[in-house]
């Protein structure tokens, strides 16, 4: 009866090192994805950045302009309609 105790703790045993050295490797996997996903978010900021910097300019350029937004048609039709 004693053998067969001492044979399920050691069974038990190397089961919960096991599932210790399983969730240990899934924290460290879990710590990678985190970093990995901390610089993607930096450089979405930084496009995210230039694309204000170019809409900044555009304003800018078209605000400039006193041709653009006052365009009339020359023959105000409906478009691919026969």
């Amino acid at each position: 009866m004693t053998y067969i105790l001492i044979v399920l703790i050691t069974l038990l045993g190397a089961a919960v090192a096991i599932l210790f050295i399983y969730i240990s490797e899934l924290k460290r996997t879990m710590i990678e994805l985190d970093e990995e996903q901390h610089q993607q978010h930096k450089e979405m900021l930084e496009l995210m950045k230039m694309q204000m910097q170019h809409t900044e300019i555009l304003t800018y350029l078209t605000d400039q302009d006193p041709l653009i937004g006052k365009k009339e048609l020359l023959y105000p039709t409906i478009v691919d309609e026969a």
